[in-house]
């Protein structure tokens, strides 16, 4: 057993159980007081997103017809909603199967929620740099209206407003207390949000369907929406790129990236956050394990996807590969490949350190910056063709292969350079990356950051009894 492990079972049952007080003030504390360090932290933050807003000012200004200048905002987007909005999935998969260790990430997952928000901002704009479904090869085929701009900004709406009243419904409890010991603007707010809790039997199992039926939905709306939006924003973009695995890779890719996100703010919860005493180091192994088979699991989809394409070679298949893979992005597949792999895979692969709170968490911050070169690979690429260019190879299949691949050799198209970032990509990748920690810090003054409810029923399902004079931590299951 790891020297950490030892240490903090050691401390699970030996120390004092804290009571309800001291867990309300533990955890209630840190929320309501605004230190220098978070002042110098959000103002640090707040001005790198407003460096990325007036990029995106900078974008804005020339229009939406050039789509080759979107491709990086594209991407951050991708990032965002794959690592952000995918991340109430750990929450709401782990309460789902009733685990006792999942109760300090509850709240730390179900906080993207407001990230998500945010990000839906962030997306809206992208809606007209996506052509009409009738103008090329789409999963909408002849509908009839608002495919697919209505359809992916519904569903994108969806669920966002689903994340937000689950962080709502799972949070009551918490703003009820928060409402009655503080005053102040905060205090206001938690007290209308609280809706008049007072812990009813029958209020409690209200709170509890409606976390099982907010979560199940959730679950359905993000696999469907990534679904749709790695089919419109970039399967459907690129001429001759028809991949059934792709939809399934991306949400996979979402699942792991999920898991990697929660590590991560678990981490910097624990470290920065004066919460070390909640959050032990089962989470992180527990986790750990979950990540590992996520990381060997993209690598199977991502392969199943390619040898298709590999071993098919027809000419307009060899242009995705030359896309996407081998040639103007293969920087950023390479890194794709390495980084969401192979190396968290090296680190997650010894027993020893997944029992560590620091062996996964470097591990997923690893898969995270892999994930975000596999969106500029898979986004950008997408997004080098123009409408002419875009709409002439649909409509004439033949002439483009020819053109790209004629008899006497390859002949790479202008679209098949790279689209290096410009000074508003810059800007844009910057405030996009830096937007997340903004509100996740906001968040956290007005919503606790640890479940202060799941704590208590956590303790109350726990117990330390002694066995044939050894001490042993006792479990039970809720109902």
């Amino acid at each position: 057993m790891s020297r950490v492990r030892q240490q903090e079972l050691h401390s699970l049952l030996e120390l004092p159980r804290p009571t309800s007080q001291e867990i309300n003030d533990d955890i209630l504390g840190p929320t309501v007081t605004i230190g220098p360090q978070f002042k110098t932290a959000v103002g640090g933050l707040g001005i790198i997103v407003a460096l990325g807003v007036a990029g995106f000012i900078l974008k804005a200004a020339d229009g939406f017809d050039d789509r080759t200048n979107w491709g990086y905002y594209a991407a951050v987007f991708a990032f965002l909603f794959t690592t952000c909005q995918g991340a109430l999935l750990v929450s709401i998969t782990m309460r789902m199967a009733k685990t006792h260790w999942r109760r300090p990430l509850a709240r730390v997952s179900e906080l993207f929620a407001i990230v998500g928000f945010f990000n839906l901002l962030v997306f809206l704009p992208l809606l007209w740099t996506i052509p009409i479904a009738d103008e090329r090869q789409s999963i909408w085929f002849e509908w009839p209206w608002g495919a697919p701009r209505v359809m992916d900004a519904l569903a994108m709406i969806f669920l966002v407003i689903n994340g937000l009243a689950l962080l709502w419904a799972s949070s009551i409890p918490d703003l009820a207390l928060y409402g009655k010991r503080y005053g102040g603007t905060r205090g206001a707010i938690a007290r209308f949000l609280s809706t008049g809790w007072n812990g009813t039997p029958i209020q409690w199992k209200i709170l509890k369907a409606g976390q099982g039926i907010l979560g199940g939905l959730y679950w359905v709306f993000l696999i469907g929406v990534h679904f749709m939006l790695s089919s419109d924003f970039a399967m459907s973009m690129v001429p001759g790129w028809v991949d059934a695995i792709f939809p399934a890779f991306q949400a996979l890719s979402g699942l792991q990236s999920a898991v990697a996100t929660t590590m991560v703010a678990l981490y910097l919860v624990r470290r920065f956050g004066r919460h070390d005493q909640y959050i032990y180091m089962e989470p992180f192994w527990a986790l750990s394990k979950i990540l590992l088979g996520l990381t060997l699991l993209w690598f199977y989809f991502w392969f199943a996807g390619f040898i298709t394409f590999w071993y098919g070679r027809k000419p307009i298949e060899i242009n995705v590969l030359q896309l996407l893979m081998i040639g103007p992005y293969r920087v950023a597949f390479y890194l794709a490949i390495f980084l969401t792999f192979v190396v968290p895979f090296l680190i997650l692969m010894w027993n020893w350190v997944r029992r560590t709170p620091g062996g996964p968490t470097l591990a997923s911050a690893v898969i995270l910056v892999g994930t975000f070169m596999d969106k500029i690979r898979l986004y950008v690429g997408a997004y080098s063709f123009t409408d002419q260019e875009l709409t002439d190879a649909f409509h004439h299949e033949s002439a483009f292969v020819d053109e790209v691949l004629p008899a006497t050799g390859p002949l790479i198209p202008s679209f098949f350079q790279t689209n290096w970032p410009d000074g508003s990509d810059i800007l844009v990748i910057a405030g996009g990356l830096a937007m997340p920690f903004f509100i996740y810090l906001l968040a956290t003054k007005f919503i606790p950051v640890i479940s202060i409810w799941e704590t208590k029923e956590g303790y109350l399902l726990s117990g330390v009894k002694t066995v044939l004079r050894r001490r042993y931590l006792v479990l039970a299951k809720p109902d």
